[in-house]
């Protein structure tokens, strides 16, 4: 049988991405692309939402691009965010070979299912690229990154098709850079993150146990029963 492959790196991922995407649409650089269907009437609508921010008092609109192939990123346009997962590296905690539980309901009746995590964890390491035409807008997309992404701090676990529980994420800066731009009109500044001590591959079942239905206490004086508790 198969092990689960995991969905860790995706929901690392869309966690990054959607905080910093929030951010941008609460500073009203960005439409709220929930807010148009899915349709091309909707991207229409979106698109030219986005063309009415550059035009508007904002004088620009800041797109944000999650981890992708280059040719989903469309027309290269200023200024943008672009967030690129890297390398995974072994984290500091790990599993202690002991067997957590976790509890389903099978046929209406509760039931526990056995298993051991692994013996570590991983640190997720990712880049978050601030690409300007100038200095104020390289400011102002700075300041979006440091209100969505923590130096050090958590930030909470994305809500959707491969997360359903609530919990934060762990996330840390450990550098940075200013890149050089053969283009001497655009400025690229470049940060790198961790989100530290994840699991990435899939608990080994063990076992499942049936729910504790019932709890019996018998006290005994010389050999004869004097008194017992249930407890159900």
């Amino acid at each position: 049988m198969a092990k689960v492959l995991s969905s860790t790196q995706e929901l690392v991922e869309l966690t990054l991405f959607d905080a910093m995407r929030k951010e941008i649409v609460s500073q009203g650089y960005l439409p709220d692309i929930f807010l148009y269907p899915n349709s091309p009437a909707g991207s229409s609508a979106y698109s030219s939402a986005i063309t009415s921010i550059s035009n508007g008092d904002k004088g620009f609109a800041v797109e944000v691009f999650n981890n992708s192939n280059p040719e989903y990123k469309g027309v290269k346009r200023l200024p943008r965010i672009i967030l690129i997962t890297e390398m995974m590296v072994p984290g500091d905690v790990g599993g202690d070979g002991k067997e957590v539980y976790t509890s389903t309901i099978e046929n209406g009746s509760t039931i526990w299912n056995a298993h051991i995590r692994p013996p570590q964890t991983v640190d997720f390491t990712f880049m978050v690229h601030v690409l300007s035409n100038n200095a104020v807008q390289a400011r102002i997309l700075n300041a979006m990154v440091a209100n969505a992404l923590p130096l050090r701090g958590y930030v909470p676990a994305h809500l959707g098709t491969v997360n359903n529980d609530v919990f934060n994420l762990f996330i840390e800066n450990i550098s940075h850079a200013i890149l050089p731009s053969f283009d001497m009109a655009m400025l690229e500044y470049a940060y790198r993150y961790q989100v530290k001590d994840l699991f990435f591959t899939s608990d080994v079942y063990t076992n499942t146990y049936a729910a504790l239905q019932e709890i019996a206490f018998s006290t005994y004086v010389s050999n004869i029963k004097a008194r017992e508790l249930l407890i159900s």
